[in-house]
């Protein structure tokens, strides 16, 4: 099957009312669809798939915990350049600490990524 067939396939399955995933198929990676029955579906594979509890918890995990680094680096990139931008040095102990703490964060979050 070609790219355009899968993609076809795909927003006919959304003009049908299924649900885009963040979860792919073991076989082929393509993203899988949850049906209106409540069936995972694979557009590209044109079969249903079944995976077992811990590996879709595994990855919704996973997306939280990428989340999660994002909205740390988010926050870093602002403290360094708030830090930067500041003179006062009452100030910038505070930015420092927040600093501290969102990389003690990240450290933590990497260690769930190894779980």
């Amino acid at each position: 099957m070609t790219g355009n067939e899968t993609l076809k396939r795909m927003a006919d399955l959304l003009r049908q009312g299924a649900i885009l995933l963040d979860v792919q198929c073991p076989n082929c990676n393509t993203p899988l669809f949850r049906l209106s029955d409540g069936k995972m579906y694979c557009s590209a594979c044109q079969k249903h798939v079944v995976r077992g509890v811990n590996e879709v918890t595994k990855t919704a995990q996973n997306s939280v915990v990428n989340s999660l680094n994002q909205t740390i680096f988010n926050k870093l990139d602002e403290l360094n350049s708030m830090i930067g931008n500041e003179k006062d040095q009452e100030k910038i102990t505070v930015l420092l600490n927040n600093l501290v703490k969102l990389l003690e964060a990240s450290e933590r979050i990497r260690h769930l990524k190894e779980m």
